[in-house]
């Protein structure tokens, strides 16, 4: 069996019901209280360094770098998000 090509993906997408358009606004209570998850970001070796660079270069983690840019592209990132978690 074929795979569909990206015109039918886009149709099926089309056709599937709109999500509502992402709130910048969080309540931190309830954002407080949702689990958290993980997944895992394959990328080649040379722009691992580059990101790790950037994040030191600002005082960040790499995390922390990535949550910020998640924010600036309007995705609901709290403050408690951007919090350094490392155990000091």
């Amino acid at each position: 069996m074929s795979k569909p090509g990206l015109s039918a993906v886009k149709a099926a997408a089309a056709k599937s019901p709109k999500a509502p358009a992402p709130s910048n606004r969080v309540d931190a209570a309830a954002a407080a209280k949702e689990g958290t998850s993980q997944f895992t970001l394959k990328m080649r070796t040379s722009l691992h360094k580059e990101l790790a660079r950037m994040a030191l270069d600002r005082g960040m983690t790499m995390r922390g770098f990535i949550m910020k840019a998640l924010k600036s592209k309007g995705l609901s990132v709290t403050d408690e998000d951007l919090k350094d978690r490392r155990k000091r």
